[in-house]
C-alpha cells in the first residue's frame, strides 16, 4: 500500500524465531504526514474525539488522535497509540501489523485527499511511421511503447495541459493562426484555455469550416483507492498536413484511470493503405496525469519519498512518543 511520507522501524530484540501469537503482537511506528487541518476543521463530534497532550520538549503541541481513528472505523487494540504533532503536519501511529494496516488505509485516503489541490491532465496527439502494418493485438499501451516503435518517425501534432480539481470538469481550446476566412464572426470559435465546461461534449464537426485547432474537454477524479485518476473525456482536432496532404482529422471520447506520473494510449488509428515510400501511418492519443499538493509540487513516488525522509520520521517518532505512556 502506498504511503505519504512514511517510515517503518521494527522493534528488533535478539535473534529469534517468533511464535505467531508473538508476530501478531509486535509493534511498529508509521510516520503519516497528515495536515492538522484535518483533525480541526471537522464536526463536533469528531473534534471531541481529540485530546490534548503534553507539549513536547520545544513546546509543539500534541494531540491523542486514537479516538479519531476510532471514528474511522479503526478498531483500539492493547498497546496501540496515534499522536498528532500539530505544527509539523505528522500523525505518529504505533500498533501491531494489523493495526497498521487499517489505521494506514484510513489516514491514508484521507490525507491524499486532503493535500490534493490540483490535477494536472495532459494530452498529446502523436504521429509515427512503421514499416508495416501493425498488428491490432500489439498496439502500444504508452508513449513509452511508441517511441521504441517509431524511432525519428515520431511527431508530436497537438497538445493540452489542463489543471482541474478532482470531479470538476474543464476545456482547453486551441486555434491555429492559418485559419480560413469565416462566413461570419458568428462562426468563429472564441479562442478559451482553459475554462471550466458544464459536461465532456465536443460538438460535432467543430472544425467542418476548414479551420485547424484542438478541443479537450475531460471531467476527471481521484478514484477511492487514491491510486488512480479517473477521467471521462472528449478530444478533437484538425490538423495540418505539409502541402499537398490532407489534414489530419481525430475525434475521440474515452473513459478511463491512469496512475499518477504514468500515461496510456486512448485511442489509436492506422491510416488504410501506406504512404508513397511504403510506410504505414499511425495516429496516437495518449493521456498522462499529476496530482499535485497545496504547494503545486507533484506528490513523489511513495518509495523515493520514504527513503527521502526515513531519517526525519524516526526523529518525528521520537518527538510524538517522548513522555507518553500507553495503556
Amino acid at each position: 500500500m502506498k504511503r505519504l511520507l512514511l517510515a517503518l522501524i521494527v522493534l528488533s530484540g535478539g535473534i529469534s524465531f517468533p511464535t505467531f501469537a508473538q508476530e501478531k503482537s509486535k509493534l511498529y511506528n508509521h510516520a503519516y504526514s497528515a495536515p492538522a487541518s484535518l483533525f480541526h476543521e471537522t464536526d463536533v463530534t469528531v473534534a471531541s474525539k481529540l485530546r490534548a497532550l503534553p507539549p513536547t520538549l520545544d513546546g509543539e503541541r500534541r494531540y491523542d488522535v486514537l479516538g479519531w481513528l476510532e471514528q474511522q472505523g479503526v478498531e483500539r487494540k492493547p498497546g496501540v497509540s496515534a499522536i498528532l504533532l500539530e505544527r509539523s503536519d505528522v500523525v505518529v501511529v504505533r500498533g501491531p501489523a494489523e493495526f497498521l494496516e487499517l489505521a494506514g488505509g484510513s489516514m491514508e485516503t484521507l490525507c491524499i485527499k486532503t493535500s490534493i489541490k490540483q490535477i494536472n491532465l495532459s494530452a498529446d496527439l502523436w504521429a509515427y511511421e512503421s514499416d508495416g502494418p501493425l498488428d491490432p493485438a500489439k498496439r502500444p499501451h504508452n508513449l513509452a511503447e511508441i517511441r521504441a516503435r517509431a524511432g525519428n518517425s515520431l511527431k508530436l501534432l497537438d497538445s493540452h495541459a489542463l489543471l482541474t480539481k478532482s470531479g470538476n470538469r474543464v476545456t482547453g481550446e486551441s486555434h491555429s493562426a492559418i485559419t480560413p476566412p469565416p462566413v461570419s464572426p458568428a462562426s468563429t470559435p472564441a479562442p478559451a484555455s482553459p475554462k471550466e465546461s458544464p459536461s465532456p461534449k465536443v460538438e460535432a464537426g467543430p472544425f467542418q469550416d476548414g479551420s485547424r485547432g484542438s478541443v479537450f474537454d475531460v471531467e476527471s477524479s481521484l478514484s477511492p483507492s487514491g491510486e488512480t485518476i479517473d477521467f471521462q473525456l472528449a478530444y478533437q482536432a484538425r490538423v495540418a498536413q505539409p502541402a499537398g496532404e490532407p489534414d489530419i482529422a481525430v475525434h475521440c471520447s474515452s473513459t478511463g484511470g491512469v496512475k499518477p506520473g504514468q500515461d496510456i494510449v486512448v485511442f489509436f488509428t492506422t491510416d488504410s493503405g501506406g504512404t508513397a515510400n511504403g510506410k504505414h501511418r499511425h495516429r496516437a492519443l495518449t493521456i498522462s496525469a499529476q496530482i499535485l499538493d497545496e504547494a503545486g509540487q507533484p506528490l513523489d513516488d511513495a518509495e523515493a519519498t520514504r527513503k527521502k525522509h526515513a531519517t526525519r520520521a524516526l526523529q518525528l517518532i521520537r518527538r510524538a512518543q517522548e513522555g507518553i505512556v500507553t495503556e
